[in-house]
């Protein structure tokens, strides 16, 4: 399959710096040793600036909470819960599509058709109150697999941080994010040593993401 990222070097902040150390440390600490560099092509960084462009924040899902303020119509204005259709009913709109779209997005749709018959230039704002929507899966070779919650910004070292970081027998190198984009999944090799070695940038997650670390073989 093709991959799907390349990009320019992430900004780190100190947290993030912190749990780069702390894999480094991991790495140069674990009885295995450290596992051979998986190449890194042409094809790989064309590849992490698609995952980059694909990342955008706030996006809205079924089971979010988003809040609406309409200027001067208290009667509109209020918090909405995203169903399971990716819809949100609205006032006079009846149904309004709003699943995998910002708040900004939403925002202009809603005072679109506002302004088609029911208010004179209204002024919608919008933003996500609850995000139910939006997880990570991680599994394999870390010492805590399961579901995370999706933070903006999320990356690779945040999810496996979280995690509890990599057990003594994971493949580090070959650990691998899956990812649904219209309806087919694609897959990328991930080498999270040389992210932490910053040898490369780190890898931005986005919701729904699944990130497998392999058991080594030696």
């Amino acid at each position: 399959m093709r991959p799907w990222f390349r990009g320019g070097p992430a900004r780190l902040r100190p947290p993030m710096a912190v749990a780069l150390l702390l894999l480094a440390c991991l790495a140069a600490c674990s009885p295995r040793g450290r596992v051979a560099a998986v190449s890194w092509g042409a094809a790989d960084e064309a590849g992490l600036a698609q995952a980059r462009e694909s990342v955008r924040s706030g996006i809205v899902g079924p089971g979010d909470v988003i809040s609406v303020r309409v200027f001067q119509e208290p009667d509109l204005s209020g918090d909405y819960r995203v169903e399971a259709d990716g819809s949100l009913v609205f006032p006079f709109l009846e149904s309004v599509p709003v699943k995998d779209r910002t708040p900004g997005e939403i925002a202009q749709e809603i005072q679109t058709r506002l302004s088609q018959g029911w208010i004179q230039a209204p002024v919608v704002s919008v933003f996500v109150k609850e995000f139910n929507s939006r997880k990570v899966f991680i599994f394999g070779e870390v010492k805590q697999p399961g579901t995370l919650p999706f933070t903006d910004g999320m990356t690779i070292i945040q999810a496996i941080t979280i995690a509890g970081g990599f057990t003594p027998d994971a493949l580090r190198n070959r650990t691998s994010v899956a990812r649904t984009i219209e309806g087919s999944e694609s897959r990328v090799t991930v080498p999270v040593d040389r992210i932490a070695e910053g040898e490369i940038p780190n890898f931005p997650l986005r919701p729904g993401d699944i990130v497998f670390v392999p058991e080594s073989p030696i």
